[in-house]
């Protein structure tokens, strides 16, 4: 019954003894692995990943041992030619006397996540460029050019607008100022005005 839950289970899930030593495997592991459960039993993980993957690893394994205490980390990896980023719960297994005897581990796979995180953070910076360009261009045109909402609120304006403020009837920022007490001094809707419905 165990056996069929960590097989069935969308996670890498293995145990390791105090050597490092796969004992357990998941059929997710061995199908990333394209590997046998034999094939896999007593490797390392420097027999399965490329050393300057492997060692940072194996360290960590060592402090969770030592500590006695389950821990979570992120883990990029390369498992049968194909890279993973996992998000990996391990923990050791005590004995009744609380000694560790063996460590275990549940690896979530988020390379898609990351993945999709790491374009959003491609995009951000895209639109940020974008949007500060956009912003050089207009405070070079001549003629001032002012957002406002339904409210009349000032919401933005190019340098061009900016001079057109009476300096009296600001101090401070301009969020929240109307157009009218900005521009005309004004502590109501100017009469005729285009905008205000």
């Amino acid at each position: 019954l165990m056996r069929a839950i960590i097989d069935h289970a969308g996670s890498i899930i293995w145990v390791k003894d105090l050597k490092g030593q796969v004992q357990i495997a998941n059929a997710f592991l061995l199908k990333a692995l394209n590997k046998t459960a034999e094939e896999i039993k007593n490797c390392t993980v420097f027999d399965l990943l490329p050393v300057e993957m492997a060692a940072p690893i194996a360290e960590n394994e060592c402090q969770i041992i030592a500590s006695g205490q389950a821990a979570e980390v992120e883990e990029s990896i390369i498992l049968g030619g194909k890279p993973f980023t996992t998000l990996s719960v391990k923990f050791p297994l005590l004995d009744d006397k609380g000694k560790p005897y063996a460590l275990g581990a549940i690896c979530t796979d988020i390379t898609k996540m990351k993945e999709t995180e790491q374009q959003l953070m491609a995009h951000e910076q895209q639109f940020r460029r974008i949007s500060t360009e956009y912003r050089t261009l207009l405070d070079s045109v001549p003629d001032g050019i002012v957002y406002l909402s339904p409210g009349l609120e000032i919401r933005w304006l190019n340098e061009s607008a900016r001079k057109l403020i009476k300096p009296e009837s600001v101090h401070g920022a301009l969020k929240g100022f109307r157009c009218y007490h900005g521009f005309w001094g004004r502590s109501d809707v100017c009469p005729n005005c285009p905008v205000h419905r």
